[in-house]
């Protein structure tokens, strides 16, 4: 058998160690990078294979509400909150204005240390959401809207052009059944893209009527994406603010109104993108006044470049469910066996399985530890064992639930959430720590504020303070234990009877009145007549038709 020279052998040796060593980092360098959510082109920039979620919302002061949203943030494992605006003053002051997310968001997106930007971030809104369900679930589908989003954009302008126009979705905000402000010229009304659901998801009815609306437009209120285009969006929002702001319009403070705006500058770009402004679609909805269509505005963006902000809609809840107007259609059940549900709006009944990721997911009661029985039998249970809330009409089990319209249901639905019999439990476990997710080979971890450990329902300010459990929601940890109690409903048989007691005292003053002498009267103030029964019916009838219309309005 032949052998090498023992120093030549070693050099050989070394030399291939050398080669493979440089082939194997040269790989696993270019590895660490993937195509942004895995879209279908090229077009999205590149990050890497490790990112980091923060979990934002504002807040001035405390409310019962914010501490909710605390809560089933930590049990569910998101990131810990930061807080903006904390205490906030002049224009952080988020009691004041919607607006304060917008600077305030931007204050800390420069106190991040560099590269950041990658990061993902979600902002929801502080005093009228909860979470149901994980943020591997959350994710998941974000990676999945934006690719359907993309390739959607690619099927209809075709790939060379959205490449060329850099035209693709990275940030993906909530749906809503209504435009605010309302105002039908506003292409924010008019121009932006009709819903991806079904053209008939409520019958005949679809789309005839606000209750029967599918969700087309933004909602402000929930937003996921790269710190690095929801800073260029909000500074596009600030510069749009200060260019257009007028004092006397009533939704001057609304961050919606120019979020929306900028996102109809987009659509009509990307519409007029290949030198056709003569298609311009009009899909105005019923509700708009008949002569709207004569007074339409159209964009005029100065950049028509800096006018792509990446902004997509998460049409059919399947990220965030906007409650506003989708109350009566939101169910909660035990799904330990496909539920079937009565279609009001079409024929047939019809079936919902658990989702399969949600079935897949973290276990709820994972969190718990391992040495005592009742425990044991806690962290078996699966997500077929609990209750969730499940839209009926769009058959999505959301993670994000945000109460928009009827408020009262914040109240209503908090004791319905999964966790809230071992509430307390859950919130004194260890925080999750390392991978919260993995998504197309994207390894998600959790942005800890500041680069410091807390416990597991710590929040911070973004001012750099602690927020403790016990410090921020102390005082409202009986009203989160304490149950609904629907408010008593008036007795209308009392309330006739009250009527008639009145009515008939009235009658008799003005008898006694008129039997008096005419001079003993004549210079007194003249009784009014009082109302007939029809009268008082009509009058009924009104407020309660009023009162109808009130519950129905989402921005009540």
């Amino acid at each position: 058998m032949l052998s090498m020279p023992r120093p030549r052998a070693f050099i050989v040796a070394l030399g291939s160690f050398f080669i493979l060593f440089i082939t194997f980092h040269s790989f696993s360098s270019s590895a660490r990078y993937t195509l942004d959510l895995g879209t279908t082109s090229d077009i999205t920039r590149q990050k890497p294979r490790t990112s980091r979620v923060h979990l934002m919302t504002t807040a001035t002061t405390n409310d019962v509400n914010l501490c909710r949203l605390v809560a089933s943030a930590a049990i569910n494992s998101y990131p810990p909150p930061l807080i903006l605006a904390w205490h906030g003053e002049g224009e952080f002051n988020a009691a004041e204005s919607h607006m304060a997310k917008i600077p305030a968001a931007l204050r800390y997106f420069d106190s991040l240390p560099p590269g950041s930007e990658n990061d993902l971030v979600l902002f929801v809104d502080g005093f009228d959401v909860v979470f149901q369900l994980g943020p591997d679930v959350l994710l998941k589908r974000y990676h999945e809207t934006v690719r359907a989003h993309n390739k959607r954009v690619e099927d209809k302008f075709g790939v060379e052009h959205v490449r060329k126009h850099n035209m693709y979705t990275t940030l993906l905000y909530g749906p809503d059944v209504l435009c605010y402000p309302v105002d039908f010229r506003r292409p924010a009304c008019w121009l932006v893209p009709e819903s991806t659901l079904a053209p008939d998801l409520f019958g005949p009815k679809t789309d005839r009527n606000d209750q029967h609306a599918r969700p087309r437009w933004l909602n402000s209120g929930t937003v996921l994406g790269p710190i690095r285009d929801l800073r260029i969006l909000f500074e596009g929002v600030m510069d749009l603010m200060n260019r257009t702001f007028d004092p006397n319009f009533y939704g001057r403070n609304s961050d919606q109104f120019y979020i929306a705006n900028l996102w109809a500058d987009q659509e009509f770009v990307r519409m007029t993108s290949n030198g056709d402004n003569t298609s311009l679609p009009v899909p105005l909805p019923d509700p708009a006044p008949a002569d709207t269509i004569d007074h339409l505005e159209i964009p005029n963006p100065a950049d028509r470049e800096k006018a792509e902000k990446h902004i997509g809609i998460d049409y059919e809840g399947y990220m965030y469910m906007t409650m506003a107007l989708f109350h009566d259609t939101t169910i909660w059940k035990i799904f330990n066996t496909p539920q079937r549900f009565k279609n009001p709006n079409k024929d047939g009944d019809f079936e919902i399985p658990l989702a399969p990721d949600v079935i897949h997911s973290k276990l709820p009661y994972r969190s718990l530890p391992r040495w005592t029985w009742a425990n044991r039998a806690l962290r078996s249970k699966t997500w077929s064992d609990v209750p969730i809330a499940v839209n009926a009409i769009t058959r999505n089990f959301m993670p994000v639930i945000h109460f928009t319209g009827v408020k009262k249901f914040r109240d209503m639905w908090w004791e319905k959430l999964w966790f809230i019999p071992h509430m307390e439990m859950l919130l004194e476990t260890e925080p999750d720590r390392g991978v919260i997710a993995k998504v197309d080979g994207i390894r998600y971890e959790p942005y800890l504020p500041f680069g410091k450990e807390s416990k597991r329902a710590d929040s911070w300010a973004d001012t750099g303070e602690l927020l403790g459990w016990g410090e921020l929601c102390g005082e409202h940890v009986v009203a989160l234990k304490t149950k609904y109690v629907e408010p008593p409903k008036e007795d209308k048989k009392e309330k006739e009877k009250e009527k008639e007691k009145e009515k008939s005292k009235e009658e008799k003053e003005k008898e006694q009145h008129e039997d008096k002498p005419k001079e003993q009267h004549e210079d007194q103030p003249k009784e009014e007549k009082p109302k007939e029964q029809g009268d008082n019916k009509q009058e009924e009838g009104q407020k309660q038709q009023h009162e109808e219309n009130k519950k129905a309005d989402p921005q009540e």
